[in-house]
This record gives structure tokens, C-alpha cells and sequence, in this order.
């Protein structure tokens, strides 16, 4: 009888590939090397989800590694981390539909990818090809793993709003009484009801969001009553930065009025505190303390230095008790810088408290806006001229 050629291996798998649609399982598989990718036995290049960040399936001789996919052909399991963003944990690569002998690799290519804490988030491989085996073509997997990783990323980063080491921070939106202040007028710390007596909430004048708050006007119907009348606030410490928006229907630090105060920094809420710095105007915008006054570099009494009315201005105040030094920044210019002061003799205790509001010194007849206040540790700088 004439002897019959035994048929080799990746014949046999030709025709088994065509023929049957379940997994084999040869001994030395179907691939031409353990490492090589071959046609859908060993370490198939189907496997390979290049999407994924995984090399894909680079299993040497069939050998399990990496939650990269379900089995990938019948050589064995395929490498790759299949989806895992660099933004996020390595996800399950995808549960990975099975590769059959040379067969297409099913929807398991949606992994679930990095879950995303990182700080990244885009994949290195997010638009993924997902692993090309031949005889098949591959899921969506890698891809879905970078989405997830980019979304971790986004997540991460850090939205505008009050610092975390801020002790006083309003956009005054709702009428009720401002969290963490107390009314404060000569007669004392009054009942925050009769704070409104003072003060207002405007929805008609805002520099941002829906309203403001407004420092009501002798001029108004059943106008305010009393000469000093200040929210008082609790600063993060002795040295602390105040950042808000102001703005007035007159002209600030004009010389006809002499001095007035809109806020200031002090030991205490108590109007007659020893220590204690005005933000103020006295024939200009300035500093004041005890009548020892610093106005911007530049201006002088007889020169004063003017708000004009009707136009919101950003504010910021930097006060420190300790090392004495003052600054005042208008529309993100600093406008004063003020070393050894004040007189070390005036500082009686740190700062603790900031005060806003009026103190009514010299006829001061108009109506203030202030929005967007924050009382904190760390300086929020205006935006830049």
C-alpha cells in the first residue's frame, strides 16, 4: 500500500480553521514559533490590542499574562493590559471575546479601561486598533480604555472658587445674613436682623452672578441711621489677603470729602479697636492709620488719587500685622506697598478680623456696591490691566 504524507500542522490547521468553529488545542500550536504571531494559534497577533496600551499578543509560547484579553487563539492567553490609560489603573482589558482558530475576536475588546484617577487621562493608544488578528478583526477594547482614563483626568483638575484656607467668601446671592459675619454698628454687635437697615442685597447692580451687595445711601428712602456701620469677618490668621469688587455711584477719595473708611483690618470687630488699618479714602484712595496715611505711589494730598463713579474696580488688600507690611492692588496694579507700617507702637494685638462697610467720617453721601468678596491665607489675584 503506497504510504500517505501525515499532514503537518498548519495544514491541519488550515483545514480545521475552515472546518470547526471551536477553539484547538494543539501541543505545539499553530503558529510557526511560540513567539511568532501567527495565524490564530500561539500568540496570534489577533491578541494584540495595540489600542489598548497592551503589546497585544506577544505571549511567548502561549503563556497567560497580563488581563488583557480572554484567550487569543488556541496557542494561548494574549498579552496587554487592554485599556489602561496612562491617566488610570490598568483596567480588565477586556473580557475579550475568544479568539477561535483563526476566527474573529468578538466584542470583548471593550475594556473597561483605566478608571481613571489619574491626572492624565489620554491613552496611549485611546484610538486602539484593537488587535488585528488575522482572520478576524478587533473589538473596540483599547479604545474604550482611553475614553475612560481621559474622563479620570478631566475629573481631577480644579474648578475656580473660594481657596480652601479662606475663613470669609461671598458672591452675596441670597438675602439672608452673609455665614461666618457679625453686624456691627457704635451701639455694638447688633442682631444680624437689623443688619438690612444698612445693607442690601442688589439684583439690579452686580459685577457678577445675579446680585450684590449694596452699602445703602443717606440719599435712599428710610435711609441708614448710623455713622458706623460694618460686617465684621474673621481673617485665617495675622497676615491675610482680601479680594473683592467695588463701586460706587461717586467718586472715591476726592479731596471735598477728606476721610471716610469702606473696610479695614483690625484685632476686633469693636469700632474703637486700638489696632486697626482703614482701607479708606482721605483726599485719595489709601491706607490709613491713626491719621497716619499712605496713598499710592505718585499721589499725594494735594494730588489725590481717584476712583471714578459708576465702574467696578478689583480690589485687593494685603495686610500683615506682624511684619508690618501693607499692599493694595486696583485692577491687578499694585497701587501701594507700605514697609514698617504702621507704627510698631499702633499694633496692639495681630490682626484677627476685617471690617467692611462705612464709617461715616466727613458726609459721605453715596451708595457702594461689593461683589465677589474672599477674606483667605493665600492672595486671588485680580485679573491683569
Amino acid at each position: 500500500m503506497p504510504l500517505v504524507p501525515r499532514p503537518t500542522n498548519s495544514v491541519m490547521c488550515a483545514l480545521l480553521a475552515g472546518a470547526l468553529t471551536l477553539p484547538l488545542v494543539l501541543g505545539g500550536g499553530c503558529g510557526s514559533s511560540p513567539s511568532g504571531g501567527g495565524s490564530g494559534g500561539g500568540s496570534a497577533t489577533g491578541g494584540a490590542a495595540s489600542g489598548g496600551h497592551g503589546t497585544g499578543g506577544a505571549a511567548s509560547g502561549g503563556t497567560t499574562q497580563g488581563s488583557g484579553g480572554s484567550p487569543a487563539g488556541s496557542g494561548g492567553m494574549a498579552q496587554g493590559s487592554g485599556g489602561a490609560a496612562s491617566g488610570g489603573a490598568n483596567g480588565s482589558g477586556g473580557t475579550g471575546g475568544s479568539i477561535g482558530s483563526g476566527g474573529a475576536l468578538g466584542s470583548g475588546g471593550s475594556a473597561s479601561g483605566g478608571t481613571g484617577s489619574g491626572s492624565g487621562g489620554s491613552a496611549s493608544g485611546g484610538s486602539g486598533s484593537g488587535g488585528q488578528a488575522t482572520g478576524g478583526s478587533a473589538g473596540g477594547g483599547g479604545a474604550a480604555g482611553g475614553t475612560t482614563g481621559a474622563t479620570g483626568g478631566a475629573a481631577g483638575g480644579s474648578s475656580g472658587g473660594c481657596p480652601a484656607d479662606a475663613t470669609f467668601c461671598s458672591g452675596f446671592e441670597t438675602t439672608e445674613f452673609p455665614a461666618n459675619a457679625k453686624y456691627v454698628t457704635y451701639q455694638g454687635s447688633n442682631n444680624p436682623s437689623a443688619w438690612t437697615s444698612s445693607f442690601a442685597v442688589d439684583t439690579t447692580v452686580f459685577r457678577n452672578g445675579k446680585s450684590s451687595l449694596r452699602v445703602r445711601s443717606k440719599k435712599e428712602a428710610s435711609p441708614p441711621t448710623e455713622a458706623y456701620r460694618m460686617l465684621s469677618v474673621p481673617a485665617p490668621g495675622p497676615a491675610f489677603w482680601v479680594h473683592f469688587y467695588l463701586r460706587s455711584d461717586i467718586e472715591l477719595g476726592t479731596a471735598e470729602r477728606v476721610h471716610n473708611q469702606f473696610g479695614g483690618a483690625a484685632g476686633s470687630a469693636d469700632p474703637n479697636e486700638p489696632t486697626a488699618l482703614e482701607f479708606a479714602e482721605d483726599r485719595s484712595v489709601a491706607f490709613n492709620s491713626h491719621d497716619d496715611v499712605r496713598r499710592p505711589d505718585g499721589y499725594s494730598f494735594d494730588k489725590p488719587y481717584l476712583l471714578p463713579p459708576n465702574t467696578w474696580y478689583c480690589i485687593e488688600l494685603g495686610f500683615d500685622s506682624a511684619t508690618r507690611h501693607q499692599v493694595m492692588y486696583v485692577d491687578g496694579t499694585k497701587r501701594i506697598d507700605a514697609t514698617d507700617y504702621p507704627a510698631a507702637a499702633s499694633i496692639k494685638s495681630p490682626f484677627a478680623v476685617y471690617n467692611f462697610g462705612l464709617r461715616d467720617y466727613h458726609g459721605f453721601d453715596g451708595a457702594m456696591w461689593i461683589d465677589d468678596m474672599i477674606v483667605s491665607k493665600t492672595r486671588v489675584p485680580c485679573p491683569s490691566p
